[in-house]
C-alpha cells in the first residue's frame, strides 16, 4: 500500500506478543513451519542473523520471572560461564544484570565489582547476604529457604482476619496445614453470617488468638533448596509422589522427591504442597477427593513444567476407592461434575 511503511515493534510487550503469535502458528501449521525454518537457514548462511547459545537462551524463556532471574547449576566452574554469557546475551537488548547473588563465594569472580550497576559488595570475608527470591527468604550462606512472617495487627473481625490471612504468602505450600486452619476459620465465620466489622464471639476469638500464636513456632523454619540433598548426589533422577486427600472442609495435595539408590529408599523431600477449603455449598466427601486428585495432576505438571525433565516418573496416591473407580470405569457415563474431572485426569496421568 502506498504511503505505508513497514517497521519492527518498539515496544517490547508488542514484540513479545508478535512472537508468541508467531510460535502458535507454527505450532498449528507445520506447512509454514518448514517454509520459516527454510527462510532462516538461508539467513544464517548470508550471515543476516546469528544463531544464540542454547543455554542462555532457554533461560531467558524458562528462568526469568518479572525482574528476577533465578537458576540453579551443579558448579561454580558451569555457573561462571553462565554468567558471562546470559550477561552478554542481555546486553545486547539493552539489560543489564545487577544485584548478584550465589551461595558460593567462588562466583562472584566472574563478576566485574568495579561495575556500577554489578551490585556486588566484598564478599570474601563478609558474611553473604539474607535474599528474598519470589516472596520467600533464601539464606545463601547455608543454602535454605526460610519461612518469615511477620503478621500485621488488625482488629478481631471478620474483616481483619481476612486481610490477615490474604496477606501472608506461601507459594511452595510449606506451610499450607496452618494456612489452611486460618481459612476454615474464616469459612466457619462466613457460615455464621458474621459482618464484616462484627468482634468474633468467645469461642472464635480463641481460635484466632490460638492461629495468631502458631507463627511463634514457624519461625525461621527452614527447608533446603536444593531438591538433591547432599548426602544422595550424584545418584539417578528422582521419582516424583503425589499424594492427594480430602475431608469434609478442605482438600489437600502434597508432592515429594523420592530417591532411589539400587533399588532401596535413601531419603525423601517435600517439594510442594497445596491445601483449599471446601465451597461454602455442601459437597460429598467422594467429590471433594475427586477434585483433590485432579489437582494433584495441575501440582505434578507444574512441577515438571518448572523442574524440565529432573524426575524420571511421577506416581499418584489416593486412598479414596471411589475415586480409583471413577478413573478405571470408562465404560460408564457420569454427571458433568465427574465427567469433567475425569477428562482432566486422564489428559494428564496414566491410570493404572
Amino acid at each position: 500500500m502506498e504511503g505505508y511503511t513497514l517497521r519492527p515493534p518498539d515496544n517490547f510487550q508488542v514484540a513479545r506478543k508478535r512472537l508468541d503469535n508467531l510460535k502458535t502458528r507454527l505450532r498449528k501449521d507445520r506447512v509454514l513451519h518448514g517454509k520459516h525454518d527454510k527462510v532462516l537457514r538461508v539467513y544464517l548462511e548470508k550471515g543476516y542473523i546469528e544463531r544464540e547459545a542454547d543455554a542462555p537462551t532457554f533461560t531467558t524463556d524458562n528462568n526469568l520471572y518479572v525482574d528476577g532471574c533465578l537458576k540453579s547449576l551443579p558448579d561454580s566452574v558451569t555457573t561462571k560461564c553462565f554468567v558471562n554469557e546470559i550477561s552478554v546475551l542481555l546486553i545486547k537488548g539493552g539489560f543489564r544484570m545487577r544485584n548478584w547473588s550465589s551461595n558460593d563465594r567462588d562466583v562472584f569472580s566472574a563478576i566485574d565489582p568495579s561495575d556500577p550497576t554489578s551490585g556486588v559488595r566484598n564478599l570474601t570475608t563478609d558474611p553473604l547476604p539474607m535474599e528474598r527470591a519470589l516472596g520467600v527468604q533464601w539464606d545463601t550462606e547455608s543454602g535454605t529457604l526460610v519461612i518469615v512472617f511477620i503478621l500485621p495487627t488488625k482488629s478481631p473481625t471478620r474483616r481483619g482476619v481476612l486481610s490477615c490471612i490474604s496477606s501472608l504468602y506461601d507459594p511452595l505450600g510449606f506451610v499450607s496445614p496452618w494456612l489452611l486452619s486460618g481459612k476454615c476459620l474464616l469459612q466457619s465465620l462466613c457460615k455464621g453470617g458474621l459482618g464484616w466489622d462484627e468482634p468474633l464471639n468467645d469461642a472464635d476469638r480463641s481460635r484466632w488468638d490460638n492461629w495468631l500464636s502458631n507463627p511463634r513456632s514457624l519461625h525461621n523454619l527452614r527447608f533446603p533448596r536444593c531438591m538433591k540433598p547432599r548426602e544422595v548426589s550424584g545418584i539417578p533422577h528422582p521419582e516424583l509422589h503425589v499424594f492427594c486427600n480430602a475431608s469434609e472442609t478442605a482438600y489437600s495435595v502434597v508432592a515429594c522427591a523420592r530417591f532411589l539408590v539400587d533399588a532401596e529408599v535413601s531419603g525423601c523431600l517435600l517439594v510442594f504442597s497445596k491445601a483449599r477449603v471446601v465451597p461454602l455449598k455442601s459437597v460429598s466427601i467422594p467429590r471433594s477427593e475427586l477434585t483433590a486428585a485432579c489437582l494433584a495432576v495441575r501440582v505434578a505438571d507444574i512441577i515438571a513444567a518448572s523442574t524440565k525433565d529432573y524426575f524420571q516418573g511421577t506416581v499418584f496416591w489416593a486412598d479414596s476407592v471411589i475415586v480409583l473407580y471413577y478413573i478405571q470405569n470408562v465404560s460408564s457415563r457420569f454427571c458433568t461434575f465427574v465427567a469433567n474431572r475425569l477428562t482432566d485426569l486422564r489428559d494428564m496421568s496414566s491410570p493404572t
